[in-house]
């Protein structure tokens, strides 16, 4: 074949282009000369082209507003706008060089961009919009809008901190960093360093100075360096600060806005995911502060380099699509408390909040307050109670008997909807059959229902769902997470762990489901069924007894510090009657004596309350049982895992 270099590819407007980004079948068309060659045909609308020969002989100063709003996708093209503001798409014009698509759902009219080879150039050409968009903005209530819609995306897209480096995750896909040569370098070596490549055949990127004439003149562009990085500067600063920035700015200007609004932090320091707060300033607007008309809320991850969730070459979350918006508030609350379940522990986001006055100006964004979601201040229930019990992943005959057993090991029920599973086998309890746990309660995520309840008496099981695909016989890695990600297990189980669950019939099951979360990493935390299929829906074998308990830890908070040494004397010398933490009558006997018998001599007296105060402050021996949660016979459960 022959080398011709780098190309894009582009998308024609069609029915595929549409399914693609979950858009209606509508009609779409390209529009040359002012007519609509029509690219796609909805099923349910007129095959002539009426319809955009209407909305084309409609538009004018003259139409009302709820003309507009009834016919034409407004914030749609308020963003089309303003994007093509700040890249200058100078070769757009009355009836030329667009898309339109014709919602069948809404029968409103979009802009689609086309024909975008003249881009960034610091110059005049034709008029760079439609005469359709300049007679929507004679309204004065929708060039607010408008205005509105451009600040917004100013604050949200184009700033340093977004747009940069939305251009550099585009970049590397066709100049990867850290390879040798890309196909950016066969590029350049075939149109720009080929000694039979005449000037006019070198390639726009790498022409350093570039001259072009265009209607509004001649202009001569010159980059860093005269390569691809050179072009992604370019483009960079022509949005941010250069032609493009400028041009933006200048249409989205109004004086008669709120005042810009600050958000600070107002819960915990270490931002934990149960506790998220911040506040906003007051209202300020330069027509008085009593014309506050609103004020609205966001939150958006980011993931740039140096970040915590940053994954090179992964695709990356911007801050401007939201994972949280509060909607529009009518009346100035100061505080905004962001739901857990919306952020994930570990990851990265920036809060913003933002005032509207009386007139439906809207203030610019506040300056981002960014953060690292924190682990919740109380453990949540799911996270300390749920646990794996069971895992058929090889069955002896079919694949298709597969499955996983989950128990609340709690006191207190549980609501599974904010569960899943997301490494491994995919589920969703919140879209399941089980949404709620009661205490000691199994609940099954299967492979295939029909051919599982031929294997087992189902009666009295509870039964969630299928799971998304087949357990890997080999092992593999299994996640369990609450809400947006707080994990509650995540392992890697491995069939060498016990050959007989590996095809033989036997399953994996957990050795003590109140372990520590860590017991679940080992072939140690586990071991094969009794019999083969399993035990689906109730414990296999004979649940272990006693709770899990800190050694030394006598007023039963699980931790240990100088209050348990208080607690122990209150208990030899003491007259309040403390209740002991264990079964019995006396600290002397069972599991009294095995949890505060702090220096392993087999009496509990002074001599533990002593050993315990130089273990936490003069360097002394850790307590002879040790300093790790563990099961104590006649004890109840204490340990915070």
């Amino acid at each position: 074949g022959d080398l011709w270099g780098l190309y894009a590819t582009l998308e024609h407007t069609d029915g595929r282009f549409l399914d693609e980004r979950g858009l209606p079948d509508g009609n779409t068309y390209k529009i040359e000369g002012g007519a609509g060659d029509k690219r796609n045909q909805g099923p349910t609308q007129t095959v002539s082209s009426a319809d955009y020969d209407a909305l084309r002989n409609g538009y004018n100063v003259s139409q009302p507003i709820a003309w507009w709003r009834a016919n034409v996708d407004l914030e749609g093209y308020y963003g089309f706008r303003t994007v093509d503001r700040a890249i200058n798409n100078m070769d757009l014009r009355e009836g030329w060089n667009i898309c339109q698509y014709h919602d069948p759902a809404t029968n409103r009219w979009s802009a689609m961009p086309w024909d975008l080879d003249m881009l960034y150039m610091p110059v005049t050409h034709w008029s760079g919009v439609m005469n359709f968009q300049n007679a929507i903005l004679q309204h004065a209530e929708l060039m607010t809008e408008y205005r509105n819609r451009s600040r917004e995306l100013g604050d949200l897209l184009f700033e340093p901190g977004n747009f940069a480096e939305i251009i550099d995750e585009l970049a590397a896909v066709e100049n990867p960093p850290g390879w040798a040569l890309t196909m950016v370098d066969v590029d350049e070596s075939m149109w720009n360093y080929h000694p039979r490549t005449t000037s006019a055949h070198l390639g726009m990127f790498y022409r350093n100075p570039s001259t072009h004439t265009a209607i509004g003149g001649t202009i001569t562009r010159t980059l860093v360096s005269a390569d691809h990085e050179g072009m992604v500067r370019w483009i960079k600063d022509f949005v941010l600060t250069g032609y493009g920035a400028v041009q933006r700015a200048a249409e989205a200007a109004d004086a008669a806005i709120p005042a810009r609004p600050t958000a600070t932090p107002s819960g915990p320091a270490e931002f934990p995911i149960d506790d998220l707060r911040f506040t906003a300033s007051a209202f300020h607007d330069p027509n008085g502060d009593g014309t506050f008309g609103g004020m609205r809320w966001r939150l958006a991850e980011i993931a740039m380099p140096g970040t915590p969730a940053y994954i090179p070459g992964a695709p990356r979350p911007f801050e401007i699509t939201a994972v949280w918006d509060s909607g529009e508030l009518p009346a100035y609350a100061p505080e905004a408390t962001i739901p857990w379940q919306v952020v994930e522990i570990g990851h990265r986001y920036r809060v913003r909040v933002r005032m509207k006055d009386s007139t439906g100006r809207w203030s610019q964004w506040s300056l981002p307050c960014e953060f690292t979601a924190g682990a919740p201040v109380t453990p949540f229930p799911q996270v300390s109670a749920l646990r794996i019990t069971e895992i058929m992943y090889h069955p002896a005959e079919d694949s298709d008997y597969e499955f996983i057993e989950l128990m609340n090991t709690g006191p207190e029920a549980l609501d599974l909807r904010e569960v899943r599973f997301t490494d491994g086998i995919k589920f969703d309890f919140g879209r399941s059959a089980v949404t709620s746990l009661a205490p000691g309660e199994h609940v099954l995520v299967v492979g295939n229902a029909m051919i599982f309840g031929a294997a087992h008496d189902t009666t009295g099981m509870r039964i969630a769902g299928e799971f998304d695909k087949q357990l890997a016989d080999e092992g593999e890695r299994i996640t369990l997470t609450y809400g947006a990600g707080a994990t509650i297990l995540d392992f890697t189980y491995d069939d060498a762990w016990y050959p007989e669950t590996d095809g033989a019939g036997y399953s994996l099951v957990a050795l003590d489901p109140w372990a520590p979360a860590d017991a679940w990493t080992t072939a140690e935390g586990w071991r094969a069924s009794a019999a083969i299929g399993g035990s689906p829906g109730a414990y296999d074998g004979a649940l272990p007894t006693g709770g899990y308990q800190r050694p030394g830890d006598a007023n039963q908070d699980g931790r240990l510090d100088i209050s348990d040494a208080v607690g122990l004397l209150r208990f030899l010398f003491g007259s309040t009657g403390l209740p002991l933490p264990c079964e019995g009558t006396s600290i002397a006997e069972g599991g009294n004596l095995a949890l505060l018998d702090v220096n392993g001599d087999g009496r509990a007296d002074i001599a533990d309350a002593v050993s315990m105060l130089g273990y936490l402050f003069a360097g002394g021996p850790a307590p002879a049982a040790g300093t790790n949660c563990i099961r104590i016979e006649g004890c109840p459960t204490s340990c915070r895992f």
